[in-house]
């Protein structure tokens, strides 16, 4: 393989935290909010952008919603029906924790939030007035820090810190059950999963 080659370059208003791809491009999480992107094969472009008060960790989008993780705690829920004037709409707290760790879509109208003290499941076909909770899957006292789907979305494993890793069986998204856990040599952070099993 040869030496990667810069194609593209985009300014951004902020230093950026993660980028996530969407059906239209990209949504760039940064210091002081997000912004979306259009790739079209030659170059980046702005879309729109929202500012907040604090950094975005991360964001995902499903359908005309963005989801994002704020970094001083809570999911924000940002209306994209018009991708230039991306428009706040509310902040999701959980019993489950004050901080997002990871968000996952689970097909159309399903969300994986991993908060320090478990994993929920939110239905968001219908995000107003917000999104409905599905079910919660307790991570006792370890914080659920990474998820990690396999293709066909059946199974999630869940990086808990010193405690390892946890599999989830995701076959009824309204009914997540660990199917197992592994141990890691230190905290795991991070979890990967390939194939279907």
């Amino acid at each position: 393989p040869g030496v990667p080659q810069l194609r593209a370059e985009l300014a951004l208003p902020s230093p950026g935290r993660h980028v996530e791809r969407t059906a239209d491009g990209l949504l760039v999480s940064l210091e002081s909010g997000m912004l979306l992107a259009r790739w079209d094969g030659e170059a980046l472009a702005e879309i729109g952008q929202l500012s907040t008060d604090g950094p975005v960790d991360r964001g995902l989008q499903i359908r005309d919603r963005a989801f994002l993780a704020l970094h001083r705690g809570g999911l924000l829920v940002v209306d994209l029906s018009d991708p230039a004037s991306p428009m706040r709409l509310y902040s999701y707290t959980s019993a489950a924790g004050q901080y997002v760790y990871d968000l996952m879509p689970q097909g159309e109208d399903t969300l994986l939030v991993s908060w320090e003290g478990g994993v929920e499941a939110l239905d968001v076909s219908q995000v107003k007035p917000t999104p409905r909770l599905v079910n919660v899957v307790e991570s006792g006292g370890s914080q659920a820090l990474g998820l990690s789907l396999t293709r066909d979305g059946a199974r999630a494993a869940v990086a808990m810190g010193e405690e390892g890793v946890a599999l989830l069986d995701l076959g009824d998204a309204a009914r997540p059950e660990v199917a197992g856990y592994a141990d890691t040599p230190g905290g795991a952070r991070r979890a990967a999963l390939s194939g279907t099993d």
